[in-house]
């Protein structure tokens, strides 16, 4: 009985340390509270029952060893009542504080991931703007730049700041589409390279990021896209980890 009374303190020391602006908390209390208060009344009822059924009133008051073991032998049952009252209360305080402390923490680390996200995103942005005003061929008016940052962190708002596999396979297909227009300008013959058809297939891949790239004169074109490649190289490397040859190197001109 010791041991149970020790392991309901230790509970509610518990119960003591945890945050309780949790809105279980209360409840907790008040549960384990109540469910104590109504063991309580229901051994002294049973306690009762048993004094006067027994007729333990009537007995000569004595203070010998003989009639201790006689007196808690007859209240065994109220014994036995209380340590299972005891032990219920500490396994659901037990219980209680494990659900409580679960709930806290994922109450904790949604916030933390969610401050995290605001931060990572933030910071994003104001590199984003940075760098795009060092290009003089770009203008922020023409990103949206939050539509980027989630395409390109798609987890983010769960902690996950890894480059998502739709970036990943943004930039294998933009690899893939520079790797074509450098073997088309290898072998265009007296130098003529089909720059439509290369604009047409670039065009459609920068959209994936929610770039609108229009149709230019050659050389415009090339220095916009020269700037595009550039800033994406500047994302990978300082945002996503990524080494700064992961996009193929142009050959064209």
């Amino acid at each position: 009985m010791l041991r149970l009374t020790s392991g309901l303190s230790s509970k509610a020391s518990s119960l003591l340390r945890i945050n309780n602006s949790h809105p279980y908390y209360r409840r907790l209390v008040l549960a384990l509270f109540f469910t104590a208060l109504a063991g309580f009344v229901l051994a002294v009822a049973l306690f009762l029952t048993v004094l006067f059924n027994g007729e333990l009133l009537t007995k000569r008051f004595c203070l010998s060893n003989s009639c201790f073991e006689f007196f808690f032998k007859e209240i065994s049952a109220v014994l036995v009542f209380c340590q299972i009252v005891i032990g219920f209360v500490a396994l659901g305080g037990a219980v209680g504080v494990l659900f409580v402390a679960l709930l806290n923490y994922l109450a904790t680390d949604k916030t933390s991931k969610f401050t995290n996200y605001i931060s990572h995103l933030t910071l994003f942005q104001a590199y984003f703007v940075n760098e795009v005003e060092k290009l003089a061929f770009l203008s922020v008016s023409s990103f949206d730049v939050q539509r980027l940052y989630g395409f390109i962190f798609e987890g983010a708002e769960l902690g996950i700041m890894n480059p998502s596999s739709r970036y990943m396979e943004f930039l294998a297909k933009l690899s893939c589409e520079i790797e074509t227009s450098n073997k088309m300008a290898s072998n265009a013959m007296g130098g003529s390279f089909r720059h439509l058809e290369h604009q047409g297939r670039l065009r459609e891949v920068f959209s994936t990021i929610g770039f609108s790239l229009p149709i230019q004169p050659k050389g415009d074109y090339f220095e916009v896209e020269t700037d595009l490649l550039s800033l994406i190289t500047s994302i990978n490397v300082s945002f996503c980890r990524l080494p700064s040859t992961v996009l193929a190197v142009r050959s064209y001109q």
